[in-house]
């Protein structure tokens, strides 16, 4: 692939590699409990990472594929699986972090055909299944779960 500059072609810059290892697919199962033929498919669908001559996920990609496997384990929808899991893909940790302290700590992420929209954070429901999939019980989970794969 290549862009004009003039009349000359040069090839598109490569993106930088990630700073650190990402996790890979092995350690991703271990972490989120998600099964191979899931995690494989969703790996695709957020975007394997590149550091350290590894590809994988990054932290965000990785609390998503949890908290998606979560969702699927409620028996939610596909597609209220796949807007969760991207929505918070396109955030970070330290946004989840600031939600949760201000107490809106449950993703409503809109299902939409087209693509991608980003969700927004509100207050938990108050009902099973709010409880069951608010990111303030689910990222001390994921995050135990990361300590018992990397126990250092």
């Amino acid at each position: 692939m290549s862009q004009r500059n003039g009349d000359r072609r040069e090839p598109l810059p490569t993106p930088p590699a990630m700073p650190f290892r990402p996790f890979t697919a092995e350690e991703i199962n271990q972490i989120t409990g998600c099964p191979p033929k899931f995690l494989d498919e969703w790996m695709t669908i957020l975007g394997r990472k590149e550091g350290c001559g590894v590809l994988g996920l990054d932290d965000i990609q990785t609390f998503a594929v949890f908290v998606a496997y979560r969702y699927m384990t409620e028996g939610a929808p596909t597609g209220r699986i796949m807007a969760t899991m991207r929505s918070l893909a396109m955030s970070n940790l330290e946004t989840v972090r600031r939600a949760i302290a201000n107490g809106i700590s449950f993703l409503a992420a809109p299902e939409h055909k087209w693509g991608v929209r980003r969700g927004v954070f509100v207050t938990p429901p108050d009902s099973r299944l709010g409880r069951a999939l608010d990111l303030a019980k689910l990222l001390p989970e994921f995050e135990a779960a990361v300590k018992r794969v990397f126990p250092f």
